[in-house]
């Protein structure tokens, strides 16, 4: 494949962001998540938080939070009124108006991901659709590992992760194709 140098260095520019990331505790972004968030920005998603899973702390399978860029609040700063409610249920609709395309390029390319890809239904990369302005890619039944011995834990959290950095490489293959 013949690299575009303009893509090439976006590409890298995105990279050394994604490198000077961290959290409140000041740890960077985990590497075996850094692939898929580096592969949505670079496809103009905007990613606002994310984890590798972890089987001791935080969730226990890889997961990247996706925001959009509404914003605006028919009501100014502050949180929703109480009254009336049309302004809250306008919000609501235009906001769903806004973030459905958001959704609907994951959700594409995830069915271009899956196109021809065998892999257990848990393993699976969903979108959940989270709140008035995000949505989460994680694998699908992520949750259930809490029900699991710690050794089905750390099975399926390998699993889980694998998924996750081959979604990243298609990303990245996705990006230098467009």
């Amino acid at each position: 494949m013949n690299i575009d140098g303009r893509k090439l260095q976006k590409w890298n520019d995105i990279v050394a962001s994604v490198d000077k990331i961290t959290d409140r505790l000041e740890m960077p972004v985990d590497e075996k998540i850094k692939p898929v968030v580096v592969g949505l920005m670079a496809l103009g998603f905007k990613t606002v938080n994310s984890c590798e899973g972890h089987l001791d702390y935080g969730r226990a399978h890889p997961a990247v939070d996706i925001e959009t860029d509404y914003l605006a609040r028919p009501w100014g700063d502050g949180p929703p009124p109480k009254d009336p409610p049309s302004a809250w249920v306008d919000y609501c609709r235009d906001a769903r108006a806004f973030i459905r395309p958001t959704v609907k390029r994951a959700f594409d390319l995830l069915e271009e991901f899956y196109k021809d890809r065998d892999v257990h239904h848990d393993a699976r990369i969903v979108v959940f659709s989270g709140g008035i302005s995000g949505m989460t890619i994680e694998n699908g039944y992520g949750q259930i590992t809490q029900w699991l011995s710690d050794s089905g834990q750390a099975e399926r959290l390998k699993e889980y992760q694998e998924e996750m950095l081959a979604f990243g490489e298609f990303l990245k293959n996705k990006f230098f194709q467009s």
